[in-house]
């Protein structure tokens, strides 16, 4: 029996040319190769803000490394003389450079007076030591001072200081921050 609605062709011929099946691009559409101005435009604009907000935090935070790290310097050099006269069994000396109300910088003399250390404060940071009662301070060879009190460490950039507190008895210094 020969059904013909039922029988499958053997060999099915598709004759497709490649070309048909190429993506050739329209001489309309032209690739993108860089950016447009607009773009450009608003990336500035971005990165000028960010600026804006970014440099005076930066400022400040560098104004108050250097004030921290000026009144670390100047505890340091405390401790230095206080164990200078210690590991010599002589006295030295802490002598403040400039006006009572803002020094500009310290000597360290040992017991002959000469000078060990001298240090300079940059210009936005200043000391104030009316809370000793004298100066110069001197150390003893058992390590006490001759002044008891405080030393403010300021920045003239920014709100925060530096105390030193320096106990008599033992000549140690002590550093707080304030805000």
């Amino acid at each position: 029996m020969n059904n013909s609605c039922y029988n499958k062709p053997d060999k099915v011929n598709i004759n497709l040319e490649k070309s048909q099946f190429l993506l050739v691009p329209q001489p309309l559409v032209q690739r993108r190769r860089g950016f447009s101005l607009l773009e450009i435009i608003i990336t500035i604009a971005i990165l000028a803000i960010l600026l804006a907000i970014g440099v005076p935090y930066f400022a400040k935070s560098k104004a108050n490394t250097s004030l921290r790290t000026q009144a670390k310097e100047l505890k340091v050099s405390l401790s230095y003389a206080r164990s200078q006269a210690k590991s010599t069994g002589s006295n030295t000396e802490w002598q403040f450079t400039g006006p009572t109300n803002e020094v500009s910088g310290y000597n360290l003399l040992d017991s002959t007076g000469r000078v060990v250390k001298s240090v300079v404060f940059n210009g936005g940071t200043y000391v104030d030591i009316t809370g000793l009662s004298g100066t110069p301070l001197e150390y003893s060879p058992n390590g006490s001072s001759t002044e008891d009190g405080i030393i403010l460490v300021k920045g003239k950039d920014t709100n925060k200081y530096f105390t030193l507190t320096l106990v008599k008895t033992t000549g140690l210094v002590k550093i707080t921050e304030t805000n």
